[in-house]
Order: structure tokens, then C-alpha cells, then sequence
């Protein structure tokens, strides 16, 4: 286990030293590497932070000085269509109800009757 953890920090170091030599993604890969293998977290994904993004990602820019924080979420102007939503689907099933309520009788003594037998000619 000792020997493990040695590798991993050592795998760390050389990744340090990797990023300090400009090859950002040896240094990645080797810090991923370290990071597995059970080095000390927190300066692996440190390490990992001040890398630059690897190739695929997709990266945040940077907003302007002054510009306050947004929600990207929209926390109002959606919201009532789905009570509207929710209140179409109510009111339908609540008139489905109240017609099945209203012809129950009417519903349960058909099934209950004898069939109708026809006069053939």
C-alpha cells in the first residue's frame, strides 16, 4: 500500500514537473494517473485546475468585470403554464368523473341485464 501511494505522488511529481515543462497534456494524463492510483487529492485536482481544458471540452468564458452572476434557469414566466397544464388534465378527468358518477345506475344495469334477444325474420 505504502509503495502505491509512493508511486501515485511520484506519478504527481512527474506530472508537476510535466506542466512546469509546458506539456500540459502529459501532465494530465499523468496527474488522471495519480489521481487513481490514490495521491493526495487535493493537490492532484489542483493540479488538474490550473491545466488547461483537454481537447472536446467545453469551457465557460469568462464574463466581463461588473456583470453580476444569472441563474441559467428562469426562475419566473414559466411557471404558469404548467398550472395551466395541471388544470386542463383536473378539469377534464374531473368531468370524466362526474359523467361516469352520474350514469353509474344506468352503466351497471346493462351489464347486469340479460342480453336483448333480436326478432329475425
Amino acid at each position: 500500500m505504502a509503495e502505491s501511494r509512493r508511486r501515485a505522488d511520484e506519478s504527481l511529481a512527474e506530472a508537476e514537473a510535466a506542466r512546469a515543462g509546458g506539456d500540459e497534456l502529459a501532465a494530465r494524463r499523468l496527474a488522471e494517473v495519480a489521481l487513481s492510483a490514490g495521491t493526495d487529492t487535493e493537490r492532484a485536482l489542483g493540479l488538474l485546475d490550473r491545466l488547461a481544458a483537454s481537447p472536446g471540452a467545453v469551457t465557460i468564458p469568462a464574463r466581463p468585470a461588473g456583470v453580476a452572476r444569472t441563474s441559467a434557469v428562469p426562475t419566473r414566466g414559466v411557471a404558469w403554464s404548467r398550472v395551466g397544464f395541471v388544470s386542463f388534465w383536473m378539469l377534464a378527468f374531473g368531468l370524466i368523473a362526474a359523467g361516469v358518477a352520474t350514469s353509474w345506475e344506468q352503466i351497471v344495469g346493462r351489464l347486469a341485464s340479460a342480453p336483448r334477444q333480436e326478432l329475425r325474420r
